[in-house]
């Protein structure tokens, strides 16, 4: 959040919040939010922040994966729909171990990268049924994220972690 150029209010896994850390996340403004449940308060706090032209960043695959964006949530898109919010699809390299599971971190030193792609509109969907728009949107989102992290890859030369196969 601190290396985007407008203040930004992230979706937070809500466990994070009953450590040492939430204090500070609550403080900058995250948002927590049970992933199992399909928050519905989160996701209005989130809806509501939007509809203010404030921004919020969700990570669509729902938690640190290998990268590759094989499947997405569909919070960024139902937000996006009920509020015609425009979508920044934004890349994160370095932020596991390379080879490390999911829950590693970086070595000390270790570069990340930060890629913001193209913003984008959803588009209009007319005459599609709400739950496959729903589908689409989503899918369209995912796509869009994953082209984004095939260009941060191209252009900063980090790789996705080795358990991760590389971009297509």
């Amino acid at each position: 959040f601190c290396l985007a150029p407008r203040t930004v209010h992230f979706l937070v896994k809500r466990s994070y919040f009953k450590s040492v850390w939430g204090r500070i996340l609550t403080g900058v403004g995250q948002i927590p939010i049970e992933q199992r449940t399909g928050d519905r308060e989160a996701l209005a706090i989130a809806k509501s922040l939007l509809a203010d032209g404030h921004v919020v960043g969700i990570f669509p695959e729902g938690t640190r994966g290998a990268g590759t964006v094989e499947s997405a949530h569909q919070g960024a898109a139902w937000l996006a729909l009920q509020t015609g919010a425009t979508i920044v699809p934004t890349a994160t390299l370095g932020t596991r171990g390379t080879g490390s599971g999911r829950e590693s971190w970086p070595k000390p030193r270790s570069p990340i990268a930060i890629s913001f792609g193209e913003a984008f509109d959803l588009p209009d969907f007319k005459g599609v049924p709400g739950r496959q728009k729903l589908t689409l949107a989503t899918e369209e989102i995912r796509t869009r994220l994953v082209e984004q992290v095939q260009a941060a890859v191209a252009e900063t030369g980090l790789q996705l972690p080795t358990d991760a196969p590389p971009p297509a």
